[in-house]
Formats: C-alpha cells, structure tokens, sequence
C-alpha cells in the first residue's frame, strides 16, 4: 500500500510525524464518520479531494481522499499522523506538506 511507502517508516520521526500502521488503517472509517475537522482541496493530480482531520490519543491523523466523479467513488491519496505538540514546543507550528 502506497501509504506504508511514503508515510510509513522510520523517515516520519524525521518529519516529526508518525509512521502509519495498520491499526490507522482501520480508523479510516472513524476519520470519516467522526472528524474534527473537514476540508475541500485539490490534489495533487488536480482532482477535488476531501481532507479530513481527527485528534487521537498519540496525535492528529490527517486523511485525504480524492473524488471520482466519473465512477462515483472516493479514493484514498494520503494519510499522515502529527505528533501532538509538546509543552516544550508549544510555540512551534505542525504546518502540513503538500500532499
């Protein structure tokens, strides 16, 4: 799965994220049926997308699907966990990469 490969590893800790596993995998449907925060975008290929946010235990989880009006369906694109800020980094922002 395209999301292990890219927001998966140990490269996240770098990114001061954290790495998805499959246990995030199976929230997807409590992101989308139990989100704190939605938005519109566009993805990266141009294609309107949904962005769906949800505060967990060990940090925020970010979920985009893109919009297929075509075959009437949502495709996942991305999905990323943020680490909640620390008292010590209170003052830093959590601003999000492109997807």
């Amino acid at each position: 799965m395209p999301i292990f490969n890219n927001h998966g590893g140990k490269g996240e800790s770098l990114r001061g994220q954290i790495p998805i596993n499959n246990s995030d995998i199976e929230l997807i449907p409590e992101i989308v049926n139990n989100y704190d925060n939605i938005t519109t975008i566009l993805t990266r290929k141009g294609l309107p997308g949904i962005l769906y946010e949800k505060t967990l235990e060990d940090g925020t989880t970010v979920y985009v699907e893109e919009i297929h009006n075509k075959h009437k369906e949502l495709t996942l694109v991305s999905m990323r966990k943020i680490k909640r800020p620390t008292l010590l980094g209170a003052n830093q922002t959590n601003e999000l990469t492109p997807i």
